[in-house]
């Protein structure tokens, strides 16, 4: 589910929404249930109408557009650091590979979809934690200076964007779609896993009917947007709008 962009997911929620008020006892008689619907539904049109918001507005789509640059920065320095990871075991290389991988995987890498302050502030950390004399001698062997050179000026540019309009406060809501994003991804597979573990016990048939909805509403997803889910419990950027959402 993580790979679906924004709308998808939209379009995800109300089926699971619809597919789930189908079964009238489940959903009336479990308030745990009526409770996960409201929020999913809540969610979706708060995030729906962000996403309206981002798309009519000048400035956020230049803020946006100045995130995909500094985001383009970080997928450019992971893929030329993942050219050294066959390099010849103990030579210069795969040791600085090793060093920079293993920081990048327990650090930065979900940097990218992370909400846009959160990531202004985790780039600055990055470049602060290359440039330290623990790692920069391995930037330089793996020749990475110029690529990390790119990361702090387009974060600058960033900041440097978002600072111009501080004041335009119907903003603030518009950048954090991608944190509504999130946060229902996360709200359907806590639903997914709840519904799941009841239907698991045997006095809870309507459980079981709701969990095979749920199973049949995803299989039908799958093969909609053919992009295999990520295991949401059994429940289970679009780029040109960054996942911003």
């Amino acid at each position: 589910m993580k790979n679906l962009n924004s709308n998808e997911l939209i379009d995800f929620a109300r089926e699971i929404t619809t597919a789930s008020l189908s079964d009238f006892k489940a959903t009336t008689d479990d308030p745990i249930v009526k409770k996960y619907l409201e929020t999913i539904s809540s969610i979706t049109d708060e995030l729906e109408q962000a996403l309206a918001n981002i798309h009519s507005n000048e400035i956020t789509l230049k803020t946006l557009e100045a995130d995909r640059v500094r985001d383009r920065a970080l997928s450019v320095f992971r893929r030329l650091m993942q050219t050294y990871e066959m390099s010849e075991e103990n030579s210069p290389e795969a040791i600085a590979y090793e060093a920079l991988n293993e920081l990048w995987m327990d650090k930065y890498d979900p940097l990218p979809f992370m909400s846009l302050n959160v990531e202004t502030q985790g780039i600055d950390e990055l470049v602060f934690d290359l440039s330290s004399s623990k790692y920069s001698d391995y930037v330089k062997t793996l020749k990475l200076e110029d690529v990390l050179l790119s990361i702090k000026n387009a974060n600058e540019s960033f900041k440097q964007m978002v600072g111009e309009h501080h004041q335009t406060d119907k903003l603030k809501p518009n950048y954090d779609a991608r944190e509504l994003k999130k946060e229902l991804f996360e709200t359907i597979e806590q639903y997914g896993a709840y519904v799941n573990n009841l239907s698991e016990l045997p006095d809870h048939k309507d459980m079981q009917r709701l969990s095979k909805i749920l199973a049949d509403t995803q299989q039908r997803i799958e093969k909609q947007t053919q992009i295999p889910l990520a295991n949401s419990s059994e429940t289970n950027k679009t780029q040109n709008s960054k996942d911003i959402a």
